[in-house]
This record gives structure tokens, C-alpha cells and sequence, in this order.
């Protein structure tokens, strides 16, 4: 139920997550955490993605249908978040 590419999503969703909290906290380096958190984050969905295509006709293709529906929301809100974070700081 859980392979490499599942958790390599999870663990990727949960570091851009942290990234970007970071990033909320700091004054200084602001910008770059943002940055940072919104690569990592597409960079788990691409690991989803993946997941997803892998599991296509398995018993295990609606866990990874959510895990890619899930991954998507996580890096377009978060991406919108920084993206009006810039617009506000310039």
C-alpha cells in the first residue's frame, strides 16, 4: 500500500508545508523559504503524479487519485498564498 513514491509525495508535502510556515515566521529571508516551499511543493505533486499514472487499473488507484487531488490543492493554494505575500511586500 505504501511504496517509495507515496511516501516520497508525503514527505515532499510536509517539507513544503513546514518551508512555508518557516517562511511566515522569519523577516529576513522571507522570500527565499517562500520560494523554496512553493518548488518543493511541485516537485510533490510531480511525485504524484507519478504515483498516480503508476496505479491507473489497481485496486489502489482511488488512494492515489486523492494523494494527486490532495498534492494539487496543497501546491496551487500555497503558491497562491506567496504570490500575494509578494504582491504585498513590493
Amino acid at each position: 500500500m505504501y511504496n517509495k513514491w507515496r511516501m516520497g509525495s508525503v514527505f515532499l508535502n510536509i517539507i513544503g508545508l513546514m518551508l512555508f510556515m518557516f517562511a511566515i515566521g522569519f523577516e529576513d529571508n522571507r522570500l527565499i523559504y517562500m520560494a523554496a516551499s512553493v518548488i518543493v511543493l511541485w516537485i510533490a505533486f510531480a511525485v504524484t503524479y507519478i504515483y498516480f499514472n503508476r496505479n491507473k487499473g489497481t485496486p489502489l488507484e482511488a488512494l492515489s487519485k486523492i494523494s494527486y487531488v490532495i498534492s494539487l490543492f496543497l501546491a496551487v493554494m500555497i503558491t497562491a498564498m506567496v504570490a500575494i505575500s509578494l504582491h504585498n511586500m513590493l
